[in-house]
C-alpha cells in the first residue's frame, strides 16, 4: 500500500449494510485512503462478495489462525505473504515500551531474524 492512511473496518460493520458500505468504501478508496478489512471470516460474507470491495488488505479473524506456528508463517512467507500481525509476531505494546523493544530487536541482527520486521500495534497504557 502506498497510502499514508489506512482505514481498518471490521467485516461485521461492512455486512451491516453491504450496498451502502460498498459506496462509501469506493469513495474513500478514490481519495487515496487504503482500506483494510479486520476480523475477516466473522461477518458471513462470501469470497465472491469480497472481490467487489475496494480493499487493499484483509486481516483474517484470529479464530482461523489461533495456534498458528512459526513453520506455518514461514510457509506463508515462501508463498509471497509479506505482512502479518498477531501474537506469534508480537503482542500489542505500550508506547513507553516500544523504543526499548526496538533496540533489542535491532541488536538481534537482520540476518539472524527468523521473522520479518514487526508491525506493532500501539495500545494506550491507561
Amino acid at each position: 500500500m502506498s497510502s499514508s492512511l489506512t482505514l481498518e473496518i471490521t467485516e461485521t460493520s461492512i455486512m451491516g449494510d453491504p450496498a451502502r458500505s460498498i459506496g462509501i468504501l469506493e469513495r474513500l478508496s478514490a481519495t487515496g485512503v487504503a482500506l483494510s478489512i479486520d476480523d475477516f471470516g466473522t461477518g458471513y460474507s462470501s469470497l465472491s462478495y469480497l472481490k467487489r470491495l475496494p480493499v487493499d488488505e484483509i486481516k483474517i479473524d484470529r479464530s482461523f489462525v489461533t495456534g498458528m506456528s512459526e513453520q506455518q508463517w514461514r510457509r506463508l512467507r515462501s508463498l509471497g505473504c509479506e505482512v502479518a500481525q498477531g501474537f506469534l509476531l508480537g503482542r500489542p505494546t505500550p508506547a513507553t515500551k516500544l523504543l526499548p523493544w526496538l533496540a533489542r530487536y535491532e541488536a538481534y541482527g537482520a540476518t539472524d531474524r527468523p521473522l520479518p520486521e514487526p508491525r506493532l500495534a500501539l495500545v494506550d497504557p491507561a
